[in-house]
């Protein structure tokens, strides 16, 4: 371990690489040789005018992976605080420029976490505003998405969710992310998202049961429990263990699920779950979020291309 260093007058923010314009420190970095660090302070006038816009992800990120815990959660950095900036094409900068925003703290689980030693993501973002969805690049999945169901032995539906045109325009397929949101990502954020897992399961107006299925994703849309509290009946424990998001606990109006398009015509969105009709409904229906914040059940994917708002860690 390295000894966090002191320096009158000012804080201790983060550790850099030394002369690393772009790329911020990973978890997982190997140290296979000497390496250098240097140690990045903040004076109290930097503190006091610290806004999360202001800094790069980069410095945002070494902040969170080298910096002190106690120092910057729920201080430097708070629920509800945005960041702007823009996606790359092609190694090429595209004119819209997006805006995340902060949503929570320690609420995903991290990919490989166990029961018995949980480990959560530092940070959650969602996107601010709507991004279309379109077929990721060169692939060869339409955009009439459905979610799969598959019969358990009990009788009910789970819904593998990984195989939807919606994560693939997040996600990439099968590891290649050519084409994807994700490769669209400034490369430094993009080294540092994290893997978590997700649920997604199903929702019925008749009240039957559906099965929550797993899945390891770095994009998501998030899932109705994680938006407002659970309806009786209604998405059985897709939102895992932490439910709600505390940006959402704390600006529960309809009003605060709205969100406007950066990108597209619309600003009604998908997300997550999977909304099904009856047992052996064909599924291709979702909840969605209307323009007034408000959600609705039963949307048909293929027949409406709406955008979505993803959400990621680091």
């Amino acid at each position: 371990s390295i000894t966090n260093p002191t320096l009158d007058g000012s804080t201790f923010a983060c550790y850099e690489y030394k002369n690393e314009r772009v790329m911020p420190i990973g978890y997982d970095d190997p140290v296979n040789e000497d390496i250098t660090l240097e140690a990045r302070y903040f004076t109290d006038d930097t503190i006091a005018n610290l806004k999360l816009d202001d800094l790069d992800w980069k410095t945002i990120i070494n902040i969170v992976v080298t910096g002190v815990e106690a120092t910057w959660k729920n201080n430097w950095f708070k629920i509800g605080d945005t960041k702007r900036f823009t996606l790359y094409q092609d190694g090429v900068q595209q004119p819209f420029q997006h805006e995340v925003r902060i949503i929570d703290f320690d609420h995903d689980l991290l990919s490989g976490s166990t029961s018995n030693d949980p480990q959560y993501a530092n940070i959650t973002f969602e996107f601010a505003n709507l991004i279309t969805v379109t077929k990721a690049k060169d692939k060869p999945s339409t955009i009439n998405t459905k979610w799969n169901g598959k019969k358990t032995e009990e009788g009910a539906k789970n819904y593998d969710y990984r195989d939807a045109t919606i994560n693939e325009f997040l996600n990439g397929v099968n590891g290649d992310i050519t084409g994807s949101i994700l490769e669209m990502m400034p490369i430094g954020l993009r080294k540092s998202i994290l893997t978590v897992e997700k649920k997604v399961g199903g929702s019925t107006d008749q009240g039957q049961s559906y099965v929550a299925t797993s899945f390891d994703t770095k994009l998501f849309p998030l899932a109705h429990d994680e938006y407002v509290d659970t309806e009786a009946g209604v998405v059985p424990g897709e939102a895992g263990e932490k439910g709600k998001y505390q940006y959402y606990i704390d600006h529960s109006e309809a009003k605060d699920l709205a969100k406007s398009p950066v990108n597209s015509t619309s600003n009604h969105y998908w997300i997550r779950s999977p909304y099904i009709k009856d047992q052996d409904d064909n599924h291709d229906t979702a909840w969605r979020v209307m323009s007034s914040g408000a959600l609705e059940n039963g949307g048909t994917i293929s027949r409406n291309l709406l955008p979505v708002a993803p959400a990621f860690c680091i």
